[in-house]
């Protein structure tokens, strides 16, 4: 049914990655929830009335709060659409997340508050008389609930909606709590007539611990997207695919991606290109590449070129050398931006060393003067000049693979302090650098099978002076 709706009431509904599309979605659910819930609330506070039912009367107002809920989200979705100005230059999409927060903390007040009610009827045992039509009603409301988290849910996948997908997550529980109510009903006539409580206020409980965790589940959500939360799979790869294929790209890392709510992300990559390529025709094909990933992905993406040397022998058997090095370190630890700088009577070798982001500093500072020192013993030229990367979007591997990673790591001895400050290593430690919700997520580099992290950008060209 809902897809007739859809074809009968959205132009180009197909077209999700449309904003005007996604908030015809949103729209459509809201006016659904709107009608349903409305409905039920009135049934269901008739009969918790006529019935003297805590849990039909609570279950009631959670429905009422549902319908309030599909109409801050419209609202918000309304919002949210408009236009960036000089004062939001990123647009109001994250009005809807910001709208989400308020339906939350309307949700958990009557949650708290039909708790308190539940809690006093609890030691009066009441028996909980439901006539034929009641029983029909409620049956009825499991039905319509069912079918409000199925399109909801079928809405929320279509459009990548958070919001849609906490509203199923709440028709889900109402289900639950409804069914909470007729087994309260069942009890209380014909199983423990005589129970020393109130099998009603009993329930009655449950329901608003149902409303309870419904709210919290929501606001949960969306404070994780104002804080900022790892980008979409999805996007990612469709980006990095996009990148990696254009004409003479040889690499990427640093994908870092923004959100500034629904239908409103920025991202920024860098680009790996020959050194000794045609700047035009780079240039001309980065162009293109940002239009087609705009075009296909709805996010507008900037594309920092770093130029590196392409078929250089000794540059490449420097770079397998050194990744070798970091591999036996930490089977978790890659590469990037590596380069050679001639710095007159010293050759500089500076890449940025991805670790994962759950490892203790004083481990990290470990193993990179450990490394450093490795390759200074190279070449007595060469300085190490090292960036850490904290790798935050592999969690699950790092948790994976720590324990082999330890194992595999060879027995060393602590290092003095005399030591330490020996080394001529370098060690910048990336820190935020923007006040916004930017993610970086890691693209991999064909030569390391590095997965690059961090939370500021880094032009490959960058020199950094050594510590003597």
């Amino acid at each position: 049914m809902i897809k007739l709706l859809l074809r009968l009431f959205i132009k180009d509904a197909a077209h999700t990655r449309d904003t005007r599309v996604r908030t015809a979605h949103v729209m459509l659910s809201a006016v659904l929830g709107i009608c349903c819930n409305t409905a039920l609330f009135l049934l269901k506070f008739f009969i918790g009335m006529a019935a003297k039912s805590v849990a039909i009367t609570s279950d009631a107002w959670n429905n009422l709060s549902d319908m309030s809920t599909s109409v801050i989200s419209a609202i918000g979705a309304r919002m949210s659409r408009q236009r960036p100005d000089h004062t939001h230059p990123f647009g109001h999409g994250r009005i809807e997340y910001i709208s989400s927060l308020i339906v939350a903390f309307m949700i958990c007040m009557v949650g708290l508050e039909q708790l308190r009610t539940a809690v006093e009827k609890l030691p009066h045992p009441d028996a909980l008389q439901l006539s034929p039509i009641a029983w029909v009603l409620l049956v009825a409301s499991v039905m319509v609930k069912l079918w409000m988290f199925s399109y909801n849910r079928y809405l929320a996948r279509r459009v990548d909606s958070t919001v849609l997908a906490a509203t199923s997550a709440d028709s889900l529980s109402d289900v639950t709590a409804t069914t909470a109510v007729i087994l309260a009903s069942v009890l209380s006539q014909y199983v423990f007539p005589t129970c020393p409580f109130s099998i009603d206020g009993a329930m009655g409980i449950v329901v608003s611990l149902l409303i309870l965790r419904s709210g919290w589940g929501v606001a949960r959500d969306t404070i994780n997207r104002l804080l900022g939360t790892s980008p979409d799979p999805q996007t990612v790869e469709e980006i990095t695919k996009m990148v990696q294929s254009g004409r003479d790209i040889v690499g990427m890392h640093d994908l870092v991606i923004h959100d500034y709510g629904p239908g409103r992300c920025f991202a920024t990559v860098h680009a790996e290109v020959p050194a000794n390529g045609d700047l035009v025709a780079l240039h001309t094909e980065i162009d293109r590449i940002e239009t087609q990933v705009l075009e296909q992905t709805g996010t507008e993406l900037v594309i920092h070129m770093d130029p590196v040397r392409v078929g250089d022998r000794d540059t490449d058997a420097l770079k397998a050398r050194v990744s070798q090095m970091l591999v036996a370190a930490n089977p978790l630890y890659s590469m990037h931006d590596f380069q050679t700088i001639d710095a007159g009577g010293e050759i500089q070798i500076s890449f940025d060393m991805v670790v994962p982001a759950q490892e203790k500093a004083e481990k990290t500072a470990e193993h990179v003067a450990q490394i450093s020192r490795q390759i200074e013993e190279l070449n007595e030229k060469y300085v190490a000049v090292i960036r850490i990367d904290a790798d935050v979007g592999q969690p699950q591997a790092w948790e994976k693979l720590q324990t082999s990673a330890s194992a595999m790591q060879p027995s060393s001895q602590p290092k003095s302090t005399a030591q330490t400050d020996q080394t001529k290593a370098t060690i910048q430690q990336d820190v935020p650098a923007n006040p916004d919700n930017g993610t970086k997520e890691q693209s991999k580099d064909p030569d390391t099978n590095a997965d690059a992290s961090g939370e500021e950008q880094k032009d490959a060209g960058e020199e950094t002076s050594p510590q003597q």
